[in-house]
């Protein structure tokens, strides 16, 4: 238990990390002119549109931790992310420059006019972030494999001073474009976050990393990388998406600034939860990598999940929700109600997490990374489909249909990963 507990708070303290960082950004420029609108385009607009471009690279980290087990797989796993981060930098400078930002503006996101330019600027700024995070996360990948976890939260607590500081400095010198600043804090952030993983992962590459599989199994080649690779990659597509159609649907709804604002906080704080339960992927993987024994497992997720589970319960139930709402990201008392309805249909989010992040892990220790995609196209269908019905019929306020289409999306993903799961340890 002791060792499970070693691997996985140094992941989880890093995703906490990385979960204050948007509301960092709000909070420090809640006081700037036309705050609400750079809000929306900022973290409305542009965030989901930039993370969608990036994720295929966001599955190096399975990749890495998973197949990293020799100098020649690290090195082809290295080829392959840096071959990805070019790739997807091309791709996200046609998407923030002409046509092809007109295509996703217009087409896609059907963004209000008045966010149009907000939107097209803070795009642009976020050009070097999907390379950035694909570099750390194959370097993170890496460190967890080899039980050197605690880096990641160093790497991590790194990237938010890097925030904070871009931040500060840009207020004092009297800068206040909130959607510009909040992207260029964002990247300068995970730039510094990619510099110091690569100096952190020296050390395993010098002394840890062996020549050859310690099994003694083949090594491995690119088109091997690529079977395991790519179905993860389409996962990752799949799973963030839901970013993407929640911001072209809430663009489709009545007053959609103000859920564009509200919806980023009210997501943020239920991933502030989910962090801990994120943190048992990887560490699931490297347990059963070094076979230890299942029942352990079984106790220490369990315990984290339920601890996850109830704590958001109490938080979006209590007044804590209402501080989050107005005390941090300092919306109006018009929005609280809204904001603490989308909170209180979000209640069950920490417990299907918990479902599909234990699942998804043995069948990545497994190499089943296909039902996995299947479980995310299932998860995209169903939350498409439920944001569908309240674009034709909004019935309620668009950050409360956002996070319910987000419960449902995810009660079904976690149904097929559990099914699969199931086939598997059978």
């Amino acid at each position: 238990m002791k060792a499970l507990f070693n691997s996985w708070w140094p992941l989880s303290c890093s995703w906490l990390l990385m979960s204050f960082e948007l509301p960092l950004i709000v909070w420090l420029t809640s006081s700037f002119p036309n705050a609400e609108l750079g809000i929306a385009a900022f973290a409305g607009l542009a965030t989901p549109v930039a993370f969608f471009i990036e994720a295929p690279i966001l599955s190096f980290l399975g990749a890495s931790t998973t197949l990293s087990r020799d100098k020649q797989s690290y090195t082809i796993g290295w080829q392959q992310m840096m071959r990805w981060g070019l790739l997807l930098t091309l791709a996200h400078l046609c998407a923030c420059i002409g046509p092809g930002f007109n295509f996703v503006y217009d087409v896609l996101l059907h963004g209000p006019s008045n966010l149009r330019e907000d939107t097209r600027i803070a795009l642009l700024v976020f050009t070097p972030f999907t390379w950035s995070v694909g570099y750390r996360r194959f370097n993170y990948g890496l460190l967890i494999r080899f039980k050197r976890s605690r880096g990641v939260a160093f790497g991590t607590l790194m990237r938010l001073i890097s925030t904070a500081t871009t931040l500060l400095v840009a207020t004092a010198i009297g800068y206040q474009h909130t959607a510009p600043l909040g992207a260029g804090a964002m990247t300068m952030g995970v730039i510094a976050e990619a510099i110091f993983s690569r100096i952190l992962v020296q050390k395993v590459l010098s002394r840890d990393l062996p020549n050859s599989p310690a099994d003694g199994t083949a090594l491995l080649d690119h088109k091997q990388f690529n079977q395991f690779y790519l179905p993860l990659a389409a996962t990752n597509i799949l799973a963030v998406l839901h970013q993407a159609i929640g911001s072209a649907a809430l663009s489709r709804m009545p007053d959609s600034i103000a859920a564009l604002a509200l919806w980023p906080v009210v997501h943020n704080a239920v991933f502030i939860v989910r962090c801990c339960i994120i943190a048992l992927n990887e560490t699931i993987i490297t347990s059963l990598a070094h076979e230890d024994k299942p029942e352990l497992r079984q106790r220490f997720a369990g315990t984290i999940i339920c601890i996850s589970f109830v704590s958001f319960a109490l938080f979006s139930l209590s007044p804590l929700s209402s501080w989050w709402l107005t005390g941090v990201a300092g919306f109006e008392d018009s929005m609280l109600q809204n904001g603490r309805l989308a909170l209180a249909c979000s209640i069950l989010l920490p417990l299907l997490n918990g479902i599909s992040v234990w699942s998804q892990a043995h069948l990545l220790h497994a190499r089943k990374t296909r039902i996995s995609t299947l479980a995310n196209l299932a998860y995209v269908a169903a939350l498409a489909g439920t944001l569908a019905f309240f674009v034709q019929a909004p019935l309620l306020p668009g950050a409360v249909c956002q996070q319910i289409g987000f419960s449902i999306g995810l009660a079904v993903q976690a149904l097929v990963l559990w099914v699969g799961y199931r086939s598997i340890i059978q």
